[in-house]
């Protein structure tokens, strides 16, 4: 099928990972979070702006201390930064800094850039039905490019 496909220039819209794909109507990829970040106590709910970039983590204490100064103590850490920035601030007696700070240091990551199009009016037809495109290309100063508007019309200008 995905031969057929390539050999044809055939989309093929009801096969692959985004043959069924679920999209907030309202606010976005941005909406998703919002509402699940608003499930949460909102006493316990950090983000990294405003001083509650964490800059060190205390295993021994279970404590993260923000750049605000302000130290918080933890049962569970559930950590979204990069491993190897988290490795870079752990702390604690069987830490062994310089060896973290050696991995840290070798860890291979890679970046994304992504581009969202939201279109005032009717979409090209040759974009009507692309939800993303990939351009893998070295050369190519951007990965995927997404037209949002094809998710919801909320997401684009009206138009």
């Amino acid at each position: 099928r995905v031969a057929r496909n390539i050999i044809h220039n055939t989309d093929d819209a009801g096969w692959g990972p985004n043959a069924t794909f679920r999209f907030p109507l309202h606010g976005g990829t941005g909406g998703i979070w919002s509402r699940l970040a608003s499930k949460l106590p909102q006493d316990k709910l950090r983000c990294g702006s405003d001083g509650n970039a964490v800059v060190k983590v205390d295993l021994d204490a279970k404590t993260v201390t923000l750049a605000s100064g302000e130290t918080v103590a933890y049962d569970t850490l559930i950590s979204t930064m990069s491993f190897n920035h988290l490795l870079q601030i752990t702390t604690g007696k069987d830490v062994d800094t310089k060896l973290f700070n050696d991995v840290a240091s070798k860890m291979v990551y890679s970046a994304t850039n992504v581009v969202g199009f939201g279109m005032k009016g009717a979409p090209p037809a040759h974009l009507k039905t692309k939800c993303w495109m990939y351009f893998p290309e070295a050369d190519s100063p951007f990965y995927r490019a997404t037209v949002f508007s094809n998710y919801s019309p909320n997401n684009a200008p009206e138009g």
